[in-house]
């Protein structure tokens, strides 16, 4: 059995011993109950307001819902909720390239997690996520997965911090690991993936990395933004407003 397998049994076994409970809601019953699963699904995508970061699409607001679900999937083991979260990535991935009328390949590029935190978690939730959203998307969309991306060096936690704060602790921290972008497919673009957008700092330095390496970076897709993405619209390249659904142009 493999360690994420083991790891989803524990977490099952765990909710039969002690009282299984929603966790979106917290009410009794087994796994995401239905109203959770459905307040889900009525969020529309739209772009996030990501400051200096690339465009982002994000699948929904993260209100007290996702919040729960999460850190369940990040901090708690709830690998149940990766293929619900993956769904609302596959989502607004989807919204990105439609909106960018792009046909061609596309390379899921996941934001890396501080090392000290996957090896708390036992697995990389970020990159479980990219694979899900990945999976969902074929065969309508030519997709594969590299984690392009390692961190150069240490990071501080980012909770609490403001946006100047979080910007100047990410300057510099990301790099494209040795290797990987020899198997990248001809012509395809980049889209950065993560679960949440908060201030748009970490999605700034990852586009910074990947564009200072020469790749293609068409934009970023998020489970959700932090900030309502409804609220203020964030600006395309040419310099218009608005939701996603018109001309999203890629970055050059």
């Amino acid at each position: 059995m493999g360690t994420n397998a083991w790891r989803a049994g524990r977490s099952a076994a765990g909710d039969l011993l002690l009282g299984a409970v929603c966790p979106g809601c917290r009410e009794p019953g087994w796994g995401l109950c239905p109203g959770c699963r459905a307040a889900l699904t009525v969020s529309r995508p739209a772009l996030a307001p990501t400051g200096t970061g690339p465009v982002t699409v994000a699948c929904c607001p993260y209100d007290a819902l996702l919040s729960h679900l999460v850190t369940a999937h990040k901090d708690h083991g709830a690998l149940g909720l990766a293929p619900v979260l993956a769904g609302r990535l596959a989502v607004a991935v989807h919204v990105l390239l439609r909106g960018c009328a792009w046909t061609g390949p596309v390379v899921l590029v996941p934001v890396p997690s501080a090392a000290a935190a996957v090896r708390r978690r036992g697995y990389d939730a970020t990159a479980t996520l990219a694979r899900g959203a990945a999976r969902r998307l074929r065969p309508a969309h030519r997709v594969v997965v590299r984690r392009l991306l390692a961190q150069r060096r240490g990071v501080q936690d980012q909770a609490g911090l403001g946006a100047a704060a979080r910007s100047a602790n990410l300057d510099g921290a990301l790099r494209l690991r040795h290797g990987p972008r020899r198997a990248l497919p001809p012509g395809a673009v980049v889209v950065l993936v993560d679960d949440v957008v908060t201030t748009g700092a970490t999605l700034a330095e990852a586009a910074r990395a990947v564009e200072a390496a020469g790749l293609v970076l068409l934009g970023a897709a998020t489970v959700a933004a932090a900030a309502d993405p409804r609220g203020p619209a964030r600006r395309r390249p040419d310099g218009s407003a608005g939701g996603v659904g018109g001309s999203v142009r890629p970055a050059p």
